[in-house]
């Protein structure tokens, strides 16, 4: 008997204002004999969807593909009627825990978190103990390429937003000093580590803010051309903190330009 955990995705409701209740008219099930769930999905351009997941499952259930280590990437295709027209798997031997799928110019970008080395299909180095892991892939889920950002402690992805010009930024917690391919020093036990990559995974740039303390962000978003990021900060007035705190951990949302470049910060909390 199949101990799983099963992704239910439900993507029409109608709701009956008369009796407020919901009416399910679609669901489809996707999963294994061990845990499986949804991160994120996007409209595919040629009708239907995708789905990332993350799955501990291998070749069961209604999964064709094989896991290559702990947790992986599963990226599965739908048509409109929701049958499932193809899947595919990405990772290593470790951890790789899928977080946010972009549709970009007819390719997708898969970004996440992980510890695997260089295995599975998994082609890029590991930098540390964590490193944000980005694949980029077609339409029909072949890999163009994978890459690894971070430094040698642990680099987590948080957040993405996409740019009109195609190109992605990114928030992670990072508690990785100058190591790696990141080039900006650690401020305290954990930093809003920010970068803009382009379509070839490549670095336009990244900004380290933070202060002594653990800073995390939760997200990142572009708005008239300055970015604003987002999170949670358990630090005092230094570093690129200039608002007191106010508890144990107070709300920390700080402007930039489109370069990284701060431009103010503000703490709330009580």
């Amino acid at each position: 008997m199949f101990r799983t955990i099963i992704t239910v995705l439900t993507f029409l409701f109608i709701i009956s204002s008369s009796f407020s209740q919901v009416s399910i008219t679609s669901q489809v099930v996707f999963g294994g004999s061990n845990n499986d769930g949804p991160e994120s999905a996007v409209k595919a351009p040629g009708g239907g969807y995708y789905v990332l997941n993350y799955s501990r499952s291998s070749n069961s259930g209604n999964m064709t593909v094989s896991n290559y280590g702990e947790i992986d990437y599963v990226l599965v295709k739908y048509d409109d009627n929701h049958v499932i027209e193809w899947q595919k798997v990405f990772g290593g031997t470790g951890d790789d825990f899928p977080s946010e799928l972009y549709l970009v110019n007819n390719n997708l970008f898969l970004m996440g978190t992980s510890s695997s080395p260089v295995s599975g299909n998994k082609s890029a180095d590991s930098l540390g103990m964590l490193d944000v892991w980005v694949v980029k892939t077609d339409l029909d889920g072949n890999m163009i390429w994978d890459k690894s950002f971070g430094g040698s402690q642990n680099d987590y992805y948080r957040s993405g937003y996409q740019m009109d010009n195609g190109r992605l930024l990114v928030a992670s917690l990072s508690i990785s000093g100058t190591t790696g391919n990141k080039t900006t020093p650690n401020l305290g036990s954990g930093d809003y580590w920010m970068f803009e990559m382009d379509q070839n995974g490549d670095f336009v740039w990244q900004r380290t803010l933070g202060t002594d303390e653990m800073d995390d962000p939760t997200d990142i978003v572009a708005y008239e051309g300055d970015i604003f990021i987002s999170g949670s900060s358990q630090g005092g007035i230094n570093g690129d903190k200039t608002e007191p705190l106010y508890g144990l951990g107070d709300y920390w949302v700080v402007k930039t330009d489109a370069a990284g470049n701060k431009i103010w910060d503000r703490a709330m909390g009580t």
